[in-house]
């Protein structure tokens, strides 16, 4: 038995939240990407890679924005009960 090369495979991509993702501009930035469903990404074995980076760069940067706001909101926290009572 053969494992079937990238190119004889399809990568099958479930996003949770699809609403928080540009779906055309996934379709045109991955070659032979198509929708199986409103909530699943498709694509060639070959593509795989790339798909990947393009649907988890964005969530990735989102979550390190989101754990540098809650950082700030820490700090400013403990600084604000630091300070002697007026």
């Amino acid at each position: 038995m053969d494992i079937p090369s990238y190119n004889e495979s399809m990568v099958v991509i479930r996003l949770r939240e699809p609403k928080k993702h540009n779906i055309p501009e996934l379709l045109r930035k991955i070659d032979g990407a198509f929708m199986s469903r409103a909530n699943t990404l498709v694509t060639p074995g070959s593509e795989m890679i790339n798909a990947m980076n393009i649907v988890c760069t964005p969530v990735i940067q989102r979550m390190m924005e989101e754990k540098e706001t809650a950082r700030r909101r820490a700090r400013s926290a403990a600084r604000k009960k630091a300070q002697p009572a007026k």
